[in-house]
């Protein structure tokens, strides 16, 4: 049996706003399913709840889940670039309003390699392919 794993990224609000800009960064990516929140006894529908993501093949689960926990780069998601330009995209986007921990460059241990948390503080090691 495969065994399969999913990532759930914790967010206060701004689910669909977090959803475009992660499927705008990775490529072959799309929205598969949202839910929202039940309001009343009566099936009111309120605000998202979830939506799932596949991210260039890989499920994402975009939880909106209030302010009681915040990303720590601690967990960092790790992207294997097939390509220079594939790199370089990528690194653009996640690092646009965010924190770089470890410039986009040349290390000699790890090849094209950068480090940051993306504009909602979650940390991703972008690196190409090649290199593994």
């Amino acid at each position: 049996m495969e065994q399969q794993f999913g990532c759930c990224l914790w967010f206060n609000g701004h689910l669909s706003e977090a959803a475009d800009f992660y499927s705008s960064t990775f490529e072959d990516s799309r929205i598969v399913n949202q839910t929202h929140f039940i309001t009343d006894e009566h099936g009111e529908i309120g605000d998202l709840l979830t939506i799932t993501l596949e991210l260039a093949g890989c499920e994402f689960l975009l939880l909106n889940g209030g302010d009681d926990f915040s990303p720590s780069p601690a967990i960092s998601y790790v992207v294997n670039c097939e390509n220079e330009e594939q790199l370089l995209n990528v690194w653009k986007q996640l690092n646009n309003d965010g924190e770089t921990l470890m410039p986009l460059t040349d290390y000699p241990e790890l090849g094209k390699f950068g480090w940051t948390n993306d504009r909602y503080g979650f940390s991703w090691q972008v690196r190409l392919g090649e290199n593994l």
